[in-house]
């Protein structure tokens, strides 16, 4: 926060966001300007009298870098800031070489630390593509740092497979239904998750697991590390009164990709 040498009681604060999601459509629909030769993003949503933001991509990852510049005041005060954007631009365009050569990730916690913060669940994107021979593996998509899907397709075939692998902070999962199992995959306790979209498949056509990693530091706290990964298979019609049958065992092929994102934390 920037407090104001002629305004007493207002000030300006400027915040940082790492990495937010940020797709096409944001970039289709936000004001493209440039700033210390890099091309940056104003926001529709900056539409106040009192706030700016600004977005830096990340190359073509989908994710961007923010900053929202907005003022404060004492109660009575006018809230307007007329240099809003002009500023917030300024004060991202200071930080963007050095936002820019951020690695996404680095090579992991401190040495013999055992942890997901800073790991990438599809490190091992290839031999996850490998597992599905046949089938043209699409390529690795972010919904945001910690989670990846895979899109694969094979010519004449009814479904198409997805694969979805996220590091995640939560309480160590339970099994909440019948069908869920618990599991110890790779020397990790979890459950499996299987489940079937039409009443009509005898065997279903999506599994997932969710393993922990790390255990909470206290029981049922949500600060175990999980990961979480699963296999959909998703057919091309999904109106259809019957589904074909699975082109595989889907909870087989989920403990296959298991074992490849459990290898790529290294």
């Amino acid at each position: 926060m920037v407090n104001s040498d002629v305004e007493p009681g207002a000030g300006y604060i400027f915040e940082l966001s790492l990495a937010d999601a940020y797709f096409s459509i944001d970039r289709d629909q936000d004001i493209a300007e440039a700033v210390g030769g890099h091309e940056v993003f104003r926001s529709r949503t900056s539409y106040g009298t009192h706030d700016c933001t600004y977005y830096l991509p990340i190359g073509k990852t989908g994710f961007a870098h923010g900053v929202r510049g907005r003022r404060v005041h004492s109660p009575g005060q006018l809230s307007e800031w007329p240099a809003r954007c002009e500023s917030t631009k300024e004060y991202l365009g200071a930080l963007a070489d050095t936002l820019i050569e951020m690695p996404p990730r680095d090579i992991g916690a401190s040495p013999g630390s055992r942890s997901l913060v800073q790991k990438n669940p599809c490190a091992a994107d290839a031999k996850m593509r490998d597992l599905f021979p046949g089938w043209n593996g699409g390529p690795t998509e972010w919904s945001s740092a910690y989670s990846c899907t895979i899109d694969s397709s094979k010519p004449g075939d009814p479904y198409k497979i997805t694969v979805t692998a996220t590091f995640m902070r939560n309480n160590e999962q339970a099994a909440v239904r019948p069908e869920d199992r618990v599991v110890t995959h790779d020397g990790l306790s979890g459950v499996e998750y299987p489940s079937t979209g039409n009443a009509a498949l005898l065997a279903p056509n999506k599994c997932g697991y969710a393993l922990t990693y790390v255990p909470a530091a206290v029981p049922g706290a949500a600060t175990a590390h999980v990961v979480s990964l699963s296999v959909d298979a998703a057919p091309h019609n999904p109106l259809a009164a019957s589904w074909p049958a699975a082109p595989f065992d889907m909870c087989e092929q989920a403990r296959a990709v298991s074992t490849a994102v459990l290898a790529g934390i290294g």
